[in-house]
């Protein structure tokens, strides 16, 4: 006879493993019943084969255990099927996840609705099981096992992230704050750890993906970072020269935006563009690019004119350090200095005081802004803007500015698409300080 139960994975963790058997002074009684084994199968996280035979009760305990685990327990005699339930077989760790047990003569077999967490402890205890003709379970057993693949990361004022794409096979955003309004032509591949499915790729002609309301991510203090891999290999434009790419943006201009090597076609620059509301009557907002050249550690009058006061000087350059590998991105805009930072791999790589520019209207700058024209923040206004966060280009598929630009125009596929791979794509409501950026960048970094 066979039953099914069902119950939640919660999120305490038993440690150690340990088996103990109590016996009865009367020779008569039934034996206790003991666990025999705990074995696991599934699919290999690395190969994508199919394994089993894992033994989850041995002295050490197993790790890289499949995320689409099917746990089999043997005891040493028939299980009385109505001792199983919740209370004497539960595996707990990681987020909530739905367990069914099911009891076949010395046999129960656990299975999950929803894959197990990455890289994350798990235990198993049982208790309190009866075998069907007497004898029962003496002390708990309890053995703990970790999953397979790289256990999330807790990054730095979790509190303020605004949205978080891990892009692990999809583009959910895992605070639950925005929904996905699109999504066209990704393919989950390699992340920079080398775990397929980790990572969402950007053909260069179609590939984005859009969210609803980006526009709300624009706060006061603001914290932009992912991880992302620039593949400049046969990506044209119109004129089939190699092309510029827009990786991200929000109302482009009008909101933000992250543009790769806009002007050339060497990527030995890379601008953020936003829009700011300003104290100057004259020019309550202005459009105002962040802009690293090729960090050989010089400025140019124009650019200190604008308030920059720092851009390190790197060995190969800004394309030595983003094209073809990952890197890792954070932008900061921190209103309370009215500085803007930008890190690549954890180090400072251009600094801009808003404070220190000689120009009236920079100077004067208070605060990001999303600021379009009257004639440009509703939909049937022939030049709307799209509120949407785009990921793969410079805003969204329902904006209507550029529609008709060979570069700008999302529909064309020589338009300075965005082409490589993303990852771990966070915002935050703060601005990050230096030693948060290295926290993150270590505890992200393969």
């Amino acid at each position: 006879m066979m039953k099914m139960i069902r119950f939640t994975l919660g999120f305490l963790l038993i440690a150690g493993v340990s088996l103990t058997m109590s016996c009865g002074d009367d020779d008569s009684s039934p034996d206790p019943l003991t666990v025999v084994s705990i074995t696991g199968s599934g699919t290999d996280f690395d190969t994508g084969q199919p394994v089993s035979g894992i033994d989850l009760f041995g002295a050490t305990s197993a790790t890289g255990v499949p995320l689409d685990l099917t746990i089999t327990i043997t005891f040493s005699a028939d299980v009385d099927e109505t001792t199983v339930s919740t209370s004497t077989i539960s595996v707990t760790g990681g987020d909530a996840n739905t367990v069914n047990a099911n009891t076949a003569g010395a046999v129960v077999t656990l299975t999950f609705t929803n894959e197990l967490d990455r890289g994350t402890d798990y235990t198993i205890a049982v208790s309190g099981i009866s075998g069907s003709s007497g004898g029962t379970l003496g002390s708990t057993a309890s053995v703990q096992f970790t999953s397979a693949g790289r256990g999330e990361v807790t990054p730095p004022n979790e509190g303020n992230q605004q949205i978080f794409l891990k892009l692990d096979g999809n583009a959910n955003d895992e605070t639950g704050n925005y929904a996905m309004a699109n999504e066209a032509a990704i393919v989950y591949g390699a992340d920079r750890f080398g775990q397929e499915g980790s990572a969402a790729y950007f053909d260069g002609d179609e590939s984005i993906i859009e969210y609803t309301d980006g526009v709300n991510l624009i706060s006061t203090d603001f914290t932009l970072s992912f991880w992302i891999y620039v593949d400049t290999v046969d990506h044209k434009d119109a004129n089939g020269n190699l092309a510029g790419m827009f990786a991200v943006g929000m109302g482009n201009f009008n909101g933000w935006q992250l543009e790769l090597n806009g002007g050339g076609a060497q990527f030995d620059r890379m601008k953020v563009g936003q829009r700011f509301t300003t104290s100057d009557s004259e020019n309550p907002t202005t459009a105002e690019d962040f802009t690293v050249w090729n960090l050989d550690g010089t400025l140019e009058g124009f650019e200190e004119n604008r308030g920059a006061d720092f851009e390190n000087n790197v060995s190969g350059g800004l394309q030595g350090l983003m094209v073809g590998k990952w890197a890792h991105f954070v932008y900061v805009y921190n209103s309370s200095e009215n500085t803007r930072y930008f890190y690549i791999n954890g180090e400072l790589q251009r600094r801009t005081n808003f404070n220190n520019s000689t120009i009236d209207k920079i100077k004067a700058i208070t605060g990001m802004v999303f600021g379009p024209s009257e004639t440009q923040d509703e939909p049937s206004d022939i030049e709307f803007i799209s509120k949407r966060l785009a990921l793969g280009f410079v805003h969204g598929t329902d904006s209507k500015m550029w529609v008709d630009q060979p570069w700008g125009g999302y529909t064309f596929p020589g338009a300075n698409h965005f082409k490589g791979r993303m990852d771990d794509f966070r915002v935050f409501d703060m601005a990050y300080s230096g030693s948060d950026v290295t926290s993150l960048y270590n505890d992200e970094k393969p």
